[in-house]
């Protein structure tokens, strides 16, 4: 072995080694980092007219439990769902008032009976007559009341349904942006570790909205469907696209709700083919969702079912 050849093996290991303990402190500094994963560097020996010419990365990747990562998104999508139930159902308890307190609607339906029993024992009691009277526009009011602030967390749930389609074709954009840059660095050859993890940030976002589905492809892409089958992004891109109720009224009248489409775009960003639906169009008794979990079905279910 020549003396350059030699040296030109010790520097490669010099190199590798120096670039390896770079990722070893990158690692130990993102060890708490939310959506960071631990990289590892690939080594290759190389070799010139048959001769050992030292070492070369051949690629710094993430070390991912893929079936984990997966596990990791359907629990998100079910969290989404409960939170967002949870939250609307603590609304609810507001417009009820907390059960005992002399404000709340079971205390004032108990006050209005309790008046009416007293009156049926004594009902030439002009007083006791007066008193159920009063008690009784009490309660009439607190469930008009009651009936105005149902229909308005209804409404709000619908808005709510529209601004959470912006967060999602939002995601759905940087994901394919992300696609294409991870693709061509792909291509050659380089590392795409850090811009996995930020796509995956974008994925996970994107799962507690609602149920999705993802694979890989060999170019590093990844194509993304709902768990119903409603493609989101593959060789094109696609777009949700809902128009909201426009008054609380909407839901007082049970009046038809628009559906909630998904759209395929051009190159141009101008929609093509028929739209598919993750909601169907209709009132709320006849409507039909296709989304199992995330924060648009836990929307949908308060709007809908709940509520």
């Amino acid at each position: 072995m020549s003396l350059t050849l030699a040296l030109n093996n010790s520097l490669s290991g010099l190199n590798i080694n120096r670039q390896s303990l770079a990722v070893l402190s990158q690692n130990i500094a993102n060890a708490n980092t939310q959506g960071y994963t631990r990289k590892i560097v690939e080594q290759e020996s190389l070799y010139l007219d048959g001769n050992g010419a030292g070492v070369n990365i051949k690629d710094i990747s993430r070390k991912v439990d893929e079936y984990l990562v997966r596990s990791i998104r359907t629990q998100t999508s079910e969290l989404g769902s409960a939170n967002t139930i949870s939250d609307y159902s603590d609304r609810i308890q507001i417009l009820l008032g907390k059960p005992g307190n002399k404000d709340s609607i079971d205390a004032n339906i108990g006050s209005f009976f309790n008046a009416l029993q007293s009156l049926a024992a004594t009902p030439e009691n002009s007083s006791l007559r007066v008193n159920a009277i009063n008690l009784g526009k009490i309660l009439a009011g607190r469930v008009s009341d009651l009936s105005v602030g149902l229909d308005t967390l209804r409404f709000q749930a619908d808005q709510d349904i529209y601004l959470a389609i912006d967060n999602i074709n939002s995601d759905i954009v940087q994901i394919d942006k992300l696609n294409k840059i991870i693709s061509n660095e792909t291509a050659l050859g380089k590392p795409t570790g850090e811009l996995q993890d930020k796509r995956d940030g974008f994925i996970s976002d994107l799962a507690g909205y609602l149920d999705i589905q993802t694979y890989i492809k060999s170019s590093g892409e990844v194509n993304i469907s709902s768990n119903s089958g409603v493609s989101l992004l593959d060789d094109s891109i696609y777009k949700l696209s809902y128009n909201p109720a426009g008054a609380v009224d909407s839901f007082t009248n049970n009046v038809s709700l628009s559906p909630l489409e998904v759209h395929r775009l051009d190159d141009s960003g101008n929609t093509i083919g028929q739209p598919k639906y993750l909601i169907t169009a209709g009132t709320s008794d006849t409507l039909v969702s296709y989304i199992g979990a995330g924060k648009l079905a836990g929307f949908v279910e308060m709007r809908d079912k709940q509520i």
